[in-house]
């Protein structure tokens, strides 16, 4: 039970980094 709530923590964070980038990107084409 731990491990799989580890691992939507690890996730999460992942899928965040990702949105954060995502969002830098646009930024720096618009």
């Amino acid at each position: 039970m731990v491990i799989w709530s580890l691992q939507v923590a690890i996730r999460g964070t992942v899928s965040l980094t990702a949105y954060k980038t995502q969002l830098k990107k646009r930024e720096a084409s618009s």
